[in-house]
Parts: structure tokens; sequence; C-alpha cells
């Protein structure tokens, strides 16, 4: 569990590692809908991680994917990562 924060101030909210599985790079936004901007920069530092994968926490409804980035419902998201 932790965070990244480059030196020209881009961030990534939380890293979560797992045994036998790449970390997951979680952007949590509280909004209903993620601009592209959003998706393209968690990609640009996701980057930084090895073998991260790029996810974003967010107040919708709809599990949906953009340019490989998962984009998932807290709530949902809370479930999937209890369960494991």
């Amino acid at each position: 569990l932790s965070y990244l924060r480059t030196n020209e101030g881009a961030e990534i909210d939380l890293i979560l590692e797992f045994p036998r599985r790449n970390p997951l790079c979680i952007e949590i936004k509280s909004s209903r809908t993620i601009p592209s901007v959003e998706i393209n920069k968690l990609i640009a530092i996701t980057s930084a991680v090895d073998r991260g994968e790029p996810l974003i926490a967010y107040g919708g409804e709809a599990e949906l994917e953009e340019n490989g980035v998962r984009m998932v419902p807290w709530d949902k998201l809370l479930r999937e990562l209890w369960i494991r």
C-alpha cells in the first residue's frame, strides 16, 4: 500500500501490491464521468510503476474501459478487493 508523486507533481492516489499479480495504480475520483485527459495522465504516470495496471475508482455506476484503463465504481471495486 503506497502512493506516488513525481517531482513534477503528477500523482497516483493509491498503489496496491499483491502476491502473484501486477500492482494496481488507482486514481480516485468523486465525479460520475472521467475526462480523457485524466485517463491519459494516469497512463503516463503508471509507466513509472513496474508492471503497474492503471485503474480509476469513480462515482459512476458502470464499469468502463478506455485505452487500457479500467474505470470501476467505488462500491464494486471495494467488493472486488475485499474478496481477494
